[in-house]
């Protein structure tokens, strides 16, 4: 069982926005969150997400996603963190606050490895303070998109190094399988033309060579 890093960005989205709204908001969406994640979601229904049971589900969250992979945790945290700072600028906080907390949002960006290029833009497109709901709506929409196209990003790369690592254990068996039956040939070669006694010999030296070059990763 597994999770992409797009699902991860979203359950991120969805469970900051239940949190926003006392748990009237996408409580579907963080339900199938987590079941998936083998959570009991009487207890979290219950939970207090206030007054310091918001953290606790959170580490929660983080032990029970780790068997799917560190990516998880960290895109969950950055969609999480996405719609809180939006919240916090939207409501018109002073720019020191949204600037002590974009530190913190920058870790969580490095955690999910976006590009450092991004990074930049999308902590510029977070702390712009917008004048109306139609602005805010706007700006947050397109951190969305930008987020979801670089956890798009990362999945088809890491598609196509696991495409590379399977062409590369092909490549590896049909060398040694033309190896075995280079040797096998050589041995038949030299049964016919060498004293029977000096097969052993030969057999033990192609072993030995074969063993070698693989020690040394020729294949």
């Amino acid at each position: 069982m597994t999770m992409r890093r797009v699902d991860a960005l979203e359950a991120g989205f969805r469970f900051m926005t239940w949190v926003l709204s006392d748990g009237r908001d996408s409580a579907d969406e963080v339900r199938g969150f987590a079941n998936h994640l083998g959570m009991n979601w009487d207890e979290v229904e219950e939970s207090p997400i206030r007054n310091g049971g918001t953290l606790h589900l959170i580490r929660d969250i983080e032990q029970k996603s780790s068997h799917l992979g560190p990516h998880v945790f960290a895109w969950f945290e950055v969609g999480r963190n996405t719609i809180f700072l939006s919240n916090v600028v939207g409501s018109g906080a002073p720019s020191p606050l949204v600037d002590s907390a974009m530190p913190g949002y920058r870790r969580y960006l490095e955690d999910a490895h976006i590009r450092v290029e991004e990074r930049s833009r999308l902590q510029s497109l977070l702390s712009m303070q917008t004048s109306s709901e139609e602005e805010k709506t706007v700006v947050l929409s397109y951190l969305r998109e930008r987020l979801r196209d670089e956890a798009i990003l990362q999945e088809l790369a890491d598609k196509r190094v696991r495409t590379h690592e399977a062409q590369r254990g092909w490549e590896s068996r049909l060398f040694w399988f033309l190896v075995v039956v280079a040797v096998s040939a050589g041995l038949l070669a030299a049964a016919k033309v060498l004293p029977f006694i000096a097969l052993p010999f030969i057999v033990v030296g192609s072993i030995g060579a074969i063993s070698f070059l693989y020690a040394s990763g020729w294949g």
